[in-house]
């Protein structure tokens, strides 16, 4: 079994680093995509009661870009049930 030297060890630990880095930002900017279209469009489609009420949505924000999977799960089974006509 081959050690790394002491010379790799720090390249390893910036390549993880870089690596993390780069999926906190994929995952951040899907995120913002999501919560923004969320906010502007599919808030009025998930939770009808919120269709006139626009002073809130901008505290949706923070919550929608953090929780994107599932706010878009529930946007999408809210389309799909939509489309259903239910």
């Amino acid at each position: 079994m081959v050690t790394p030297s002491a010379n790799e060890q720090p390249e390893v630990a910036t390549e993880m680093s870089l690596t993390l880095y780069h999926a906190v930002l994929i995952y951040a900017l899907a995120g913002t995509t999501v919560a923004i279209a969320f906010v502007l469009v599919g808030v009025d489609h998930v939770d009808p009661a919120a269709r006139r009420a626009i002073a809130f949505r901008p505290l949706l924000l923070p919550g929608s870009a953090l929780l994107w999977p599932l706010v878009l799960a529930r946007w999408i089974a809210a389309e799909r049930q939509r489309a259903r006509g239910a």
